[in-house]
Protein backbone atom coordinates (compact mmCIF):
# COMPACT_ATOMS: atom_id res chain seq x y z
CA UNK A 1 0.00 0.00 0.00
CA UNK A 2 1.08 3.31 -0.37
CA UNK A 3 2.34 5.62 2.87
CA UNK A 4 1.88 8.72 3.09
CA UNK A 5 4.54 11.03 5.49
CA UNK A 6 5.46 14.28 6.08
CA UNK A 7 8.45 15.03 3.62
CA UNK A 8 11.85 14.85 6.04
CA UNK A 9 12.67 18.54 3.94
CA UNK A 10 9.68 20.05 5.44
CA UNK A 11 10.40 18.26 9.30
CA UNK A 12 11.07 21.46 10.37
CA UNK A 13 8.35 23.64 9.46
CA UNK A 14 5.82 21.89 11.87
CA UNK A 15 5.56 21.08 14.96
CA UNK A 16 8.01 18.17 16.88
CA UNK A 17 5.30 15.38 16.88
CA UNK A 18 3.98 15.84 13.67
CA UNK A 19 7.66 14.66 12.38
CA UNK A 20 7.32 10.66 11.75
CA UNK A 21 3.37 10.69 11.52
CA UNK A 22 2.27 8.70 8.08
CA UNK A 23 -0.77 7.12 7.26
CA UNK A 24 -2.04 4.96 4.20
CA UNK A 25 -4.95 7.76 4.07
CA UNK A 26 -3.48 10.81 2.09
CA UNK A 27 -6.37 12.72 3.27
CA UNK A 28 -6.07 12.41 6.30
CA UNK A 29 -2.42 13.25 6.71
CA UNK A 30 -2.90 16.12 4.45
CA UNK A 31 -6.11 16.98 6.70
CA UNK A 32 -3.66 17.12 9.63
CA UNK A 33 -1.07 19.49 8.01
CA UNK A 34 -3.45 21.99 7.44
CA UNK A 35 -3.99 22.81 10.78
CA UNK A 36 -0.40 24.22 10.51
CA UNK A 37 0.71 25.51 7.17
CA UNK A 38 -1.72 26.08 4.38
CA UNK A 39 0.86 24.50 1.99
CA UNK A 40 0.85 21.61 3.55
CA UNK A 41 -0.73 19.22 0.46
CA UNK A 42 2.75 19.78 -0.96
CA UNK A 43 4.74 18.69 2.16
CA UNK A 44 3.51 14.74 1.92
CA UNK A 45 5.52 12.59 0.39
CA UNK A 46 4.58 8.77 -0.03
CA UNK A 47 6.41 5.19 -0.03
CA UNK A 48 4.87 1.99 -1.21
CA UNK A 49 5.20 -1.17 1.65
CA UNK A 50 4.64 -4.05 2.12
CA UNK A 51 1.81 -4.91 4.67
CA UNK A 52 1.38 -8.46 6.37
CA UNK A 53 -0.77 -9.30 9.70
CA UNK A 54 0.46 -9.18 12.90
CA UNK A 55 0.43 -12.95 14.10
CA UNK A 56 2.92 -13.22 10.92
CA UNK A 57 5.31 -11.20 11.79
CA UNK A 58 4.74 -12.30 16.01
CA UNK A 59 5.47 -15.18 14.91
CA UNK A 60 8.64 -14.64 12.61
CA UNK A 61 10.00 -13.12 15.83
CA UNK A 62 9.20 -15.87 18.12
CA UNK A 63 6.71 -13.86 19.85
CA UNK A 64 3.31 -16.32 21.87
CA UNK A 65 2.31 -14.35 24.41
CA UNK A 66 2.72 -10.53 25.44
CA UNK A 67 1.13 -8.53 28.94
CA UNK A 68 0.42 -5.89 26.67
CA UNK A 69 -1.13 -4.73 23.23
CA UNK A 70 -1.07 -1.37 22.15
CA UNK A 71 -1.90 -0.52 18.40
CA UNK A 72 -2.18 2.91 17.15
CA UNK A 73 -2.07 3.11 13.34
CA UNK A 74 -3.90 6.88 12.53
CA UNK A 75 -7.23 4.70 11.69
CA UNK A 76 -6.67 1.05 10.93
CA UNK A 77 -6.79 0.06 14.46
CA UNK A 78 -9.35 -2.30 13.68
CA UNK A 79 -7.33 -4.27 10.21
CA UNK A 80 -4.23 -4.79 12.61
CA UNK A 81 -6.41 -6.11 15.27
CA UNK A 82 -8.17 -8.60 13.38
CA UNK A 83 -4.54 -9.41 11.70
CA UNK A 84 -3.60 -10.36 15.12
CA UNK A 85 -4.57 -14.18 17.09
CA UNK A 86 -5.44 -12.61 20.58
CA UNK A 87 -6.83 -16.13 21.71
CA UNK A 88 -2.99 -17.14 21.71
CA UNK A 89 -1.28 -13.92 22.34
CA UNK A 90 -4.06 -13.42 25.56
CA UNK A 91 -2.44 -9.87 26.49
CA UNK A 92 -3.52 -8.82 29.77
CA UNK A 93 -4.33 -5.27 28.81
CA UNK A 94 -4.79 -3.93 25.51
CA UNK A 95 -4.84 -0.36 24.51
CA UNK A 96 -5.92 0.77 21.06
CA UNK A 97 -6.42 4.17 19.58
CA UNK A 98 -9.50 4.75 18.23
CA UNK A 99 -10.94 7.85 16.18
CA UNK A 100 -14.59 7.02 14.89
CA UNK A 101 -17.75 5.57 16.79
CA UNK A 102 -17.92 3.28 13.72
CA UNK A 103 -14.17 1.74 14.19
CA UNK A 104 -14.81 1.68 18.39
CA UNK A 105 -17.54 -0.01 18.27
CA UNK A 106 -16.01 -2.91 16.02
CA UNK A 107 -13.10 -2.69 18.77
CA UNK A 108 -14.57 -3.21 21.33
CA UNK A 109 -16.74 -6.57 19.94
CA UNK A 110 -13.52 -7.83 19.32
CA UNK A 111 -12.65 -7.89 22.54
CA UNK A 112 -15.90 -8.54 24.49
CA UNK A 113 -16.22 -11.28 22.22
CA UNK A 114 -12.94 -12.93 24.36
CA UNK A 115 -14.18 -11.76 27.21
CA UNK A 116 -12.21 -8.51 28.19
CA UNK A 117 -13.39 -5.52 30.29
CA UNK A 118 -13.64 -2.49 28.03
CA UNK A 119 -13.00 1.01 29.03
CA UNK A 120 -12.89 4.80 26.97
CA UNK A 121 -10.50 7.26 27.89
CA UNK A 122 -10.17 10.23 25.74
CA UNK A 123 -9.55 8.55 22.20
CA UNK A 124 -7.93 5.62 23.73
CA UNK A 125 -9.70 1.96 24.41
CA UNK A 126 -8.57 0.13 27.10
CA UNK A 127 -9.29 -3.73 27.43
CA UNK A 128 -8.61 -5.53 30.62
CA UNK A 129 -8.62 -9.15 30.59
CA UNK A 130 -9.79 -11.55 33.29
CA UNK A 131 -6.47 -12.86 34.28
CA UNK A 132 -6.10 -8.55 34.73
CA UNK A 133 -5.02 -8.11 38.55
CA UNK A 134 -7.74 -6.33 40.43
CA UNK A 135 -6.55 -2.88 41.53
CA UNK A 136 -8.54 -0.25 43.85
CA UNK A 137 -9.40 3.45 42.48
CA UNK A 138 -6.07 3.91 45.08
CA UNK A 139 -3.76 1.37 43.54
CA UNK A 140 -4.37 3.25 40.13
CA UNK A 141 -3.84 6.61 41.60
CA UNK A 142 -0.77 5.68 44.00
CA UNK A 143 1.05 4.22 40.88
CA UNK A 144 0.53 7.44 38.67
CA UNK A 145 1.23 9.60 40.80
CA UNK A 146 4.32 11.99 40.15
CA UNK A 147 7.53 11.71 42.62
CA UNK A 148 8.30 15.32 43.34
CA UNK A 149 12.48 14.34 44.03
Amino acid sequence: MTLHYLAEEHEALYRENARGCASFNRGRMVEALLKERPEAEDHVAEVTVALRPLKDILAEQKIIRTDALVIDTEGHELSVLTGADLASLRPKVAIVENNTRENKRQIVKVFKDRGYNCFSHISELVAFSSEMPKLSMTNVFEAAKISRK
